[in-house]
């Protein structure tokens, strides 16, 4: 998978996009690997609360 290999290959910050609780839990389940960073889509009347508090290591970008 493309974050063992980038995890593999020294990279500093493996992200994703636009990714659900249940994949990221999928993801860390898999892997082991926590993405650090998830860019998702926020505005004041759109909040996505659950994504941003499913996973304490992962940041969140609009």
């Amino acid at each position: 998978m493309a974050l063992i290999r980038a995890k593999e290959e020294a990279a500093c910050a493996p992200s994703a996009s636009n990714f659900e609780v249940e994949h990221l839990d999928r993801i860390i389940g898999e892997t082991g690997v926590v993405p650090v960073l998830n860019q998702i889509e926020l505005h004041p009347r759109f909040q996505q609360r659950r994504p941003r508090a499913a996973h304490a290591g992962t940041s969140t970008a609009a």
